[in-house]
């Protein structure tokens, strides 16, 4: 299973990533990457639901439990980044 932690979420993003943002963990989805094997939706419709939006609420469930998801995605469309400043990078979210 990868691991599919990263260090900066502003390099993804630079690289088409789209990132939604909980007060543990932020998710990154690059849909292009996307192989549609449902890894996601499966794991948690609280977190992943394509009939919601935003479809990713990184708030819905622990981040161990999101991390859990997100390293069953093999083709590298989702990507995740816990860190000491995941609030502090809500919070700016937010404020855009």
């Amino acid at each position: 299973m990868p691991d599919n932690r990263v260090e900066s979420v502003q390099e993804y993003l630079d690289l088409g990533y789209k990132a939604y943002y909980g007060e543990e963990i932020v998710v990154l989805f690059r849909k292009s990457y996307c192989e549609h094997l449902a890894f996601c939706v499966r794991g948690s419709h609280e977190v992943f639901n394509l009939k919601q939006r935003p479809w990713v609420n990184a708030d819905a469930l622990d981040k161990d439990s999101i991390i859990e998801i997100v390293n069953k995605c093999t083709s590298g469309a989702l990507k995740y980044y816990i860190g000491d400043d995941t609030h502090e990078l809500k919070l700016h979210r937010r404020r855009k």
